[in-house]
């Protein structure tokens, strides 16, 4: 179902007022080419998508966001470079998504509507990421970001499955071990630090942490699970939808470069992905995609001249998703490359490699085909009703619904949901063209909710939704619910003369009669 743009209507003519109207299977715009957000909030007959964001430093976030006049920061790039024109309103003011919010736990603390400043001076990949996302999908989008700077997967994000090696002579710890690595033989004494003690505190329950936590006396923060254990708590206008995890998308890798850790990628990403998307599965059956796609980029420093370890690093993050080595996870793991969003220093805010110079272009850039990346992968199928409609009491309407599947569809179910004394009759129950005759009593415009659920007998159904508005005549229809001027006679074809037709629909010069329903955008 399509969000409610403010847009002119016509009778048998579309009159835009530059808002594309989309749909899940076709294109997105480019990453300059959004247009600025509505005040749509989302849907609310749909769970909201989750999407947890997380990595170490350049995920939590060093997109320079001020001075107005230095070069690579996001107001320069915006205000005076005109690229992401989508973020700068009529006033110059930075837009603020009302369908997407952001929230950053463990680090980059924020919490709201997604905009520029929403975790404080800085962006990170949330930002081109939550465009995308919110453009996308009809129900309201979270953010959800638990990221830590400085930390390698080979370490403070080792996961659960991460076993001992041997290597050189020192023996390199496994998931709950402390020290990092030691002598082959020998028998270590702690620090205070253990790894995958960063995977612990971002993604897990303090009761599902390693022991080695207790025994450090490490202590819980907000993190993952706090939010999700706790939804209708933290976001009460939702509470009513729920949430589905949609995916995941992780930029790291930075740390991970000298050996033996940099060959060692591919293999530690590859649990990183397992242990995670079977943790959250286990934990919410109920409120996670069939697939749980995960995306990540590859490291980008110094961009197409990046060498050695960490060359290394991105050709195992590029190796995760080669479906000839890990066929598991075909279809539902992908990796983006990221050195094409270099900036040079030159560009930029700061000389500051490892934290791509400070230059917001390239965070925004990374999030957006971060976000880009999962959509590719998200459903099995997605199934379409049409546009919101307008139509008068007792009038047929005819849907044309769309099913996008790579699996054999079973089933399909239409059913209607109508106030008291509103009867609603369908007809064919095939998926492409019903017939829905919506009958009320006289008075005011009746809205009624239609929906076709769509299941493959093996994932959970997957449905989408659209209104009807209904009115009592023809040509309230055309008057009420097409948004035409007052001053129209409601008689005849709804048109006293040239100067309300002119002034209704905008320089149009067409009958106004509304002989059949019409989709509304």
């Amino acid at each position: 179902m399509v969000k409610h743009f403010i847009i002119a209507f016509v009778v048998f003519s579309y009159f835009f007022v530059g808002v594309p109207v989309f749909a899940n299977n076709t294109p997105i715009p480019g990453p300059h080419e959004f247009l600025d957000p509505d005040s749509s909030t989302g849907v609310t007959d749909k769970p909201v998508k989750v999407y947890i964001l997380s990595g170490q430093s350049n995920m939590v976030g060093f997109g320079q966001i001020s001075p107005l006049g230095t070069a690579g920061t996001l107001e320069t790039i915006t205000k005076t470079d005109g690229l992401f024109p989508h973020l700068i309103d009529g006033s110059g003011n930075w837009t603020v998504r009302q369908d997407v919010m952001y929230r950053g736990v463990v680090t980059a603390i924020g919490n709201g509507y997604l905009t520029p400043g929403v975790m404080g001076g800085d962006i990170g990949p949330e930002m081109g990421f939550g465009q995308v996302m919110g453009y996308y999908h009809d129900e309201p989008v979270i953010v959800l970001k638990s990221s830590q700077g400085n930390r390698s997967i080979s370490w403070d994000f080792a996961p659960p499955s991460t076993e001992r090696f041997d290597y050189n002579g020192r023996t390199y710890a496994g998931y709950g071990d402390s020290p990092n690595d030691w002598q082959i033989g020998t028998t270590p004494s702690p620090i205070e630090w253990y790894a995958g003690r960063q995977y612990d505190e971002c993604f897990l329950d303090e009761a599902d942490w390693s022991p080695m936590a207790a025994t450090l006396g490490f202590d819980s923060i907000t993190n993952v699970t706090d939010v999700l254990d706790n939804f209708a708590t933290e976001y009460p206008d939702y509470a009513a939808q729920g949430f589905e995890i949609a995916g995941f998308a992780w930029w790291q890798g930075h740390k991970d470069q000298g050996e033996p850790h940099a060959s060692r990628y591919e293999q530690n990403m590859v649990n990183f992905i397992k242990d995670i998307r079977q943790y959250y599965e286990n934990r919410y059956p109920a409120n996670i995609s069939t697939h749980a796609p995960f995306v990540l980029a590859t490291i980008a420093f110094d961009g197409w001249d990046l060498s050695g370890d960490g060359l290394t690093v991105a050709e195992g993050q590029l190796a995760v998703s080669d479906a000839a080595k890990h066929p598991e996870f075909e279809g539902i793991v992908k990796t983006i490359e990221a050195r094409g969003f270099w900036r040079d220093s030159s560009i930029s805010p700061e000389i500051e490699g490892y934290h791509y110079n400070r230059n917001a272009e390239t965070y925004m850039l990374a999030g957006d085909a971060l976000a880009r990346g999962l959509l590719e992968m998200e459903a099995a199928y997605d199934v379409r009703v049409g546009r919101d409609m307008v139509t008068w009491n007792g009038r047929s309407v005819d849907i044309q619904a769309s099913v996008e599947a790579s699996v054999s569809v079973q089933s399909y179910y239409w059913e209607a949901f109508a106030d008291d004394g509103v009867t609603v009759q369908i007809s064919n129950d095939s998926i492409a063209d019903p017939s829905i005759t919506i009958t009320k009593p006289t008075g005011e415009m009746t809205s009624v909710l239609v929906r076709v659920t769509v299941n493959d007998g093996v994932a959970p159904p997957v449905y989408d939704s659209m209104y009807i508005d209904v009115y009592d005549t023809a040509c309230k229809a055309s008057r009420l619910g097409l948004g035409i001027s007052n001053k129209l006679d409601l008689s005849g074809n709804c048109i006293i003369d040239l100067a309300d037709l002119t002034e209704a629909l905008a320089g149009w010069l067409i009958d106004g009669t509304l002989s059949g329903p019409v989709e509304k955008y």
